[in-house]
């Protein structure tokens, strides 16, 4: 009885080291786990980090750019206005109207600076951002850029066909525009639309500076 006891017990023994052991297998497995996840994280967040910081670096760049064009297109626009009240004048001829001419033909372009955002996209670290409401906004900022693209391109297509009306009489040596050029429907049609675009074109501008502002407030 006693020796069977002794066994029992000697067996008790064997099977609770067993299970010792099992378990720290169990949990050095898992510690090996969760270190590897820790650092996959910490890699993620790193690129996160990098992404982050280019495209801040980019929107700094753009909200300097987009504050330099909105201060001269404003000046422009009042340039402009004042030429409108001043087509009925019979004093707007020859060099009045040549400075004018100079003013209106004088175009802006915003390129945006794309090369991070594009790079963070090409590569797939883009997509690591786990914020969704922040990658949106990134998202939002480049497309908007689009807007502005369309007033740009209407201003050099309405500028081509202003062009047309003044050309001839300005580089071709003639001191004086003729009345019919300020009595022609299609020219002064064509002047209030380069004036209406140009507000609408600030507009975009201003537009495209408060969702950079406001995107570079979260990141």
């Amino acid at each position: 009885m006693w020796n069977k006891l002794i066994v029992l017990l000697k067996r008790q023994a064997w099977l609770g080291d067993k299970f010792i052991d099992l378990l720290i297998v169990i949990i050095g497995i898992t510690i090996a786990f969760q270190l590897n996840e820790w650092k996959a994280k910490s890699i993620e967040e790193k690129k996160v980090g990098v992404v982050k910081n280019e495209i801040l670096s980019d929107l700094k760049l753009d909200e300097k750019e987009l504050n330099r064009l909105i201060n001269n297109q404003q000046n422009k626009l009042i340039k402009l206005e004042r030429a409108i009240e001043m087509l009925d004048d019979t004093t707007l001829r020859g060099q009045k109207f040549f400075n004018i001419h100079q003013v209106i033909y004088t175009t802006s372009y915003f390129e945006v600076r794309k090369r991070a955002y594009e790079y963070a996209l090409n590569t797939g670290e883009f997509y690591l951002i786990s914020d969704k409401e922040l990658s949106n906004k990134i998202i939002n900022y480049y497309d908007g850029v689009s807007h502005v693209d369309f007033y740009e391109d209407n201003e050099v297509e309405r500028l081509g066909i202003f062009n047309e009306f003044c050309t001839e009489y300005f580089l071709l040596g003639k001191e004086d525009a003729p009345e019919s050029l300020f009595r022609n429907k299609k020219f002064l049609n064509t002047f209030q639309i380069i004036y209406y675009n140009q507000g609408l074109k600030i507009a975009e501008y201003k537009n495209l500076l408060k969702l950079n502002t406001e995107l570079q407030s979260v990141l």
